[in-house]
């Protein structure tokens, strides 16, 4: 072999090494931008099922002690409210523990007013929401807790007891 013909070779294979680094460090640099990017996904996933996970212990937490709560007060008719409980989003709009929440802020007045006929109590919480809130809401197109609070305040007024067939 020949001065030039060496010359030659060893350019050729300098040349092709040079690709091959060049074409190693661009598939590298891929494969850290793409580790980059699924430790973020992996990161964000996590958090969003923290944050689910959190969201659901606390609403069964929420739903438990409301549960309590009808339990106490409706006694006999507590399964009843609990069943238009379970319902609540097709009858009245809204979720069981909103449904609960709203039963049990006036029904010791309603109970007291009725006479403690917790089952007659469970039947007017049932219309008392669905009409005092459901209706208003679809006809301002507003969503139901923004009318829930105004009407239990309502409902719990001495004075509306009379409407129940109290004194």
């Amino acid at each position: 072999m020949n001065l030039f013909e060496l010359f030659v070779k060893v350019g050729v294979d300098d040349q092709a090494s040079g690709k091959i680094s060049t074409l190693s460090q661009k598939l590298g640099n891929g494969l850290k931008t793409a580790a980059k990017i699924g430790t973020a996904a992996v990161s964000v996933a996590a958090a969003g099922i923290t944050a689910l996970t959190t969201a659901a212990v606390k609403n069964y937490a929420e739903y438990e002690q409301l549960v309590g709560g009808v339990d106490t007060l409706f006694k006999n008719a507590s399964k009843k409210v609990q069943g238009y409980a379970a319902e609540a989003y097709k009858t009245a709009g809204m979720s069981a523990n909103a449904y609960m929440e709203s039963a049990t802020a006036f029904s010791a007045t309603l109970i007291n007013s009725l006479g403690g006929d917790t089952e007659k109590a469970a039947e007017y919480d049932l219309i008392s929401i669905q009409q005092t809130v459901r209706t208003p809401a679809a006809c301002i197109g507003k969503t139901v807790d923004i009318l829930r609070e105004p009407t239990v305040s309502i409902l719990h007024d001495p004075i509306c007891s009379s409407v129940f067939g109290g004194d």
